[in-house]
């Protein structure tokens, strides 16, 4: 693997890192569900995920 491979594997990496600490935040928010996966575009199941991983309530 080269280093520019390396370095685009790791933002990558850490655009998920930041994704999922946003919708996290939004959670803790108590918004809806539908406003965190059109702003995450992550899929429900992932977003119920972590809710459940930081004992938040939906």
């Amino acid at each position: 693997m080269t280093l520019a491979m390396k370095m685009m594997e790791e933002r990558k990496e850490g655009r998920k890192e930041g994704v999922a600490s946003v919708a996290v935040s939004m959670l803790k928010l108590k918004l809806s569900l539908d406003v965190i996966q059109a702003a995450t575009e992550l899929p429900l199941e992932a977003i119920k995920k972590l809710a459940v991983e930081n004992n938040i309530s939906i």
